[in-house]
């Protein structure tokens, strides 16, 4: 049986839609505490082995710290489904950290994670 042009289009939304879910459920990983941090990026130099962070800015506010970070490197390795092609790699990320009694209580974190999907091959400009 032969597909017509917005079936295909609409099979090939499903199968990026599904691949997306997964990947966005292991990086909620973080959400597991202490120990689901440690998962996920341990998940992700998996994929990106040589992944560099660099600071590119932070601010220290009263109990606050705000870092704003670029990352670097090469999907040489897998990440779920995804087998790397030793394409670059390069993401921004943001965490805003609560200190108190001289230990970080809150962490907040935000990243470009359509960017990566996009040089990861998920999903299309």
């Amino acid at each position: 049986m032969r597909r017509s042009g917005t079936q295909a289009k609409n099979a090939t939304q499903k199968r990026r839609s599904r691949r997306i879910s997964s990947i966005a459920l292991s990086l909620q990983d973080a959400d597991k505490g202490v120990k689901g941090v440690l998962e996920a990026s341990k998940n992700f130099r998996a994929a990106i082995p040589d992944l560099k962070a660099k600071i590119e800015e932070l601010l220290v506010v009263h109990d606050r710290a705000v870092v704003r970070y670029s990352f670097t490197g090469h999907f040489t390795g897998s990440f779920k489904d995804l087998k790397g092609d030793g394409r670059e790699i390069s993401f921004r990320a943001v965490d805003i950290y609560r200190v108190q009694n001289g230990q970080i209580s809150d962490n907040w974190h935000l990243e470009d994670n359509l960017s990566l999907m996009q040089q990861l091959g998920v999903v299309t400009p």
